[in-house]
């Protein structure tokens, strides 16, 4: 397994040519690289298909994270966009998940 701490602007790059070189492992990292970005700068999906991400939960579906999202709203934030589940789900899937 190969685990990296970056974006996507490099995991792209490095997941493709891991396989490029016939590199198998898995490869793993963080919610930087959960966006459509990743399969565009790998090179295509037959470079992520398999390709492991880990995010966090989206704070307005739990009961700790509903309080929090009230005070933003009452100082005018507006948390819609703040986490997004379709940022989670659809490169997810076009990554192979």
């Amino acid at each position: 397994m190969v685990y990296f701490g970056g974006c996507h602007p490099e995991a792209g790059p490095l997941v493709r040519q891991m396989r490029e070189q016939g590199l198998q492992a898995k490869f793993f990292s963080g919610d930087c690289v959960v966006t459509e970005e990743l399969v565009t700068t790998a090179g295509g999906p037959q470079f992520t298909n398999g390709v492991l991400m880990t995010f966090g939960k989206d704070p307005r579906t739990i009961p700790e994270g509903k309080t929090v999202i009230e005070k933003f709203r009452a100082s005018g934030f507006e948390t819609r966009r703040l986490y997004p589940l379709r940022l989670c789900l659809d490169p997810g899937y076009r990554c192979g998940l």
